[in-house]
């Protein structure tokens, strides 16, 4: 029979989950990500631990090649507004990657804006590059499928 209490078996759970997905096993991460918040029952310590782990269930997702489930998530910890700024800047990130997968582009750029606005005001430069990639990566796979639309109506 297990004693532990609720909260003792939810950071069981979730530490098994981290170590799981930083291993490169989203799946069994995801599983015990599912126990995690099941154990919880609706009642976190505070909405900035809710928020962290619906955004680590949603890069476990997006790890698994389920970015539709991962989306999701990571909207649902954006929701909850409680996460500190650098934090949320890489969310956002994350979601506009998610987004660009699902391909909706304009989510996308907007995440990545937002986020590299963000990282601006931090002054984490290095983040905010990265993020400029990935919104460089978007506007060059934009520039594509607009080339091969015009191709298209040429022909």
């Amino acid at each position: 029979m297990n004693t532990l209490p609720a909260m003792d078996k939810c950071d069981a759970f979730l530490a098994q989950a981290r170590e799981a997905l930083s291993a490169g096993r989203a799946g069994e991460a995801l599983a015990h990500f599912v126990r995690a918040v099941k154990s919880r029952q609706g009642e976190w310590p505070s909405p900035a631990e809710e928020a962290a782990c619906y955004a680590e269930v949603g890069r476990a997702y997006h790890q698994a090649g389920r970015p539709g489930k991962a989306r999701g998530f990571l909207e649902r910890a954006l929701r909850l507004r409680a996460l500190p700024p650098r934090e949320t800047a890489l969310l956002l990130s994350r979601a506009g990657y998610v987004a660009q997968d699902l391909g909706k582009l304009a989510q996308a750029e907007s995440c990545y804006r937002r986020s590299i606005h963000l990282l601006e005001r931090l002054g984490e430069t290095r983040l905010g590059a990265e993020v400029r990639i990935n919104l460089g990566n978007l506007h060059a796979r934009q520039g594509a499928s607009l080339k091969m639309l015009r191709r298209a109506r040429e022909a």
